[in-house]
């Protein structure tokens, strides 16, 4: 349908709309790289049935997709705060003498890498790891965030 004296109508709605879409796509964050752990089958597993009872926010973030797309990894916000499963015990850490915070159940070790603060869980089958940018404050609301899905999927044991 045309309008008198002017362009055709799908030409005025159309351009706009396309200069709106490209302005969102603009300011949407891509995904985050993350090269994924390698867990042995049943580590792949239990990562995978984690992946799937992950929530969509952690604090206030949302989630991100991550580049690879794995099922060993998440992420929410920018600068994001990264998630990895089936990574290898955290370095420093000896269950005799390490300092654990639980969390809803779940215990979290603490090993600050940098401009990084890692949080490992040390009682589960599978070492995940939460790594959170030191520009986030209140980080136990992530882990609390994420205590119901671990709880759901990984089995606890004595950490290791």
């Amino acid at each position: 349908m045309d309008l008198p004296g002017g362009a055709p109508l799908s030409c005025r709605v159309l351009r706009p709309l396309a200069l709106v879409a490209a302005s969102l796509t603009a300011c949407a964050p891509g995904p985050v790289p993350v090269t994924p752990p390698t867990a042995e089958p049943a580590g792949a597993q239990l990562c995978a049935a984690l992946h799937a009872r992950l929530p969509q926010k952690v604090g206030d973030l949302g989630r991100r997709r991550t580049e690879p797309s794995s099922t060993r990894t998440a992420a929410w916000g920018k600068p994001p705060v990264v998630l990895r499963c089936g990574v290898a015990p955290p370095e420093g850490y000896r269950p005799d003498v390490a300092s654990v915070t639980e969390v809803d159940g779940v215990g979290w070790f603490q090993h600050i890498a940098g401009a990084t603060i890692e949080w490992i869980v040390v009682d589960r089958p599978v070492h995940v790891e939460l790594a959170v940018p030191r520009t986030y404050d209140g980080q136990g609301a992530f882990l609390a965030d994420l205590s119901a899905a671990i709880n759901a999927t990984l089995p606890k044991r004595s950490p290791s």
